[in-house]
């Protein structure tokens, strides 16, 4: 569902079109969906686990995150992000 919903846009594209509010990038459907994608708690902590096992190891030998887990962690750096989206909604 992810990679249907983003299209063509990369997760950086996202993330700076979300830390703009740049409305040729984003859809009322869009925001949305990632509303309701948010990352719990929960997945922040193992996403968090997970970096910090994997910046031990070789970089020949990481482990590649899927893209709906990179989403999570790209979201999961932006400040404030469901106050962010939610005000665009309310434009």
């Amino acid at each position: 569902a992810l990679v249907g919903k983003l299209g063509k846009i990369t997760l950086s594209e996202l993330t700076s079109a979300i830390l703009s509010l740049d409305e040729n990038v984003l859809s009322t459907d869009l925001v949305k969906f990632i509303l309701g994608q948010l990352p719990t708690d929960d997945d922040l902590q193992l996403l968090q686990q997970f970096q910090e096992e994997q910046s031990r190891l070789a970089d020949d030998i990481r482990a590649q995150l899927d893209r709906p887990e990179q989403f999570l962690l790209e979201m999961s750096r932006i400040p404030s992000l469901e106050p962010r989206l939610r005000s665009f909604l309310f434009k």
